[in-house]
């Protein structure tokens, strides 16, 4: 769909399929996510994302999810209705690689007065909690090694990564769990 084809540009391809599930909802409806396969083409969410905007859609992103250790599964998440001054989902950085926000992140992003809420089921939104306090102890071991001076098997990290990692470190110095992983979720979503 992200790709010309013979007959039609991908955007004309696209707009066909943004305008006409636009046009089945009603005014300031539910958001419509679709399963798609994003991170493959290197400017297939970019295409999206212009051409919805140009169809009415309000917001077009790209929000990565993963089932309990199964292939990570791309998601477009379009919505209309919303005002101006609405902002967009933050991105998650564990999937900085392709600009995507994660499940958690939309959730808490769909709290929003202007938004229609975003329902995680229990078991998966604590799967999802417990991969990104991996993620961020992944960040703080690799941190400790190259401040112990150990060599890398790959580039150091950039000032990016070390400032992450310092308000990683920051946030997980909390006794109490629950506000640890809650720090740890808002620094990985900021």
């Amino acid at each position: 769909l992200a790709s010309d084809s013979l007959t039609q540009s991908a955007a004309r391809r696209i707009g066909q399929l943004t305008s006409s599930v636009k046009r089945i909802l009603r005014p300031k409806g539910r958001p419509c996510t679709l399963q798609a396969y994003m991170t493959r083409e290197s400017n297939a969410v970019e295409t999206f994302r212009q051409v919805a905007l140009r169809d009415g859609w309000d917001i077009c992103e790209l929000v990565v999810d993963q089932s309990h250790g199964k292939a990570e599964r791309d998601f477009l998440y379009l919505s209309h209705g919303l005002t101006p001054s609405a902002s967009r989902p933050p991105r998650c950085a564990l999937y900085r690689h392709c600009s995507a926000t994660c499940a958690l992140a939309l959730e808490t992003w769909a709290k929003g007065p202007e938004t229609w809420p975003v329902h995680l089921d229990g078991a998966h939104r604590a799967w999802l909690v417990r991969e990104h306090d991996r993620y961020a102890r992944r960040i703080l071991r690799l941190q400790k090694r190259c401040d112990d001076g150990a060599p890398l098997d790959h580039s150091s990290p950039g000032a990016e990564e070390q400032i992450l990692a310092d308000r990683l470190r920051k946030a997980s110095e909390c006794a109490d769990e629950e506000a640890r992983l809650s720090m740890i979720l808002n620094v990985l979503h900021s």
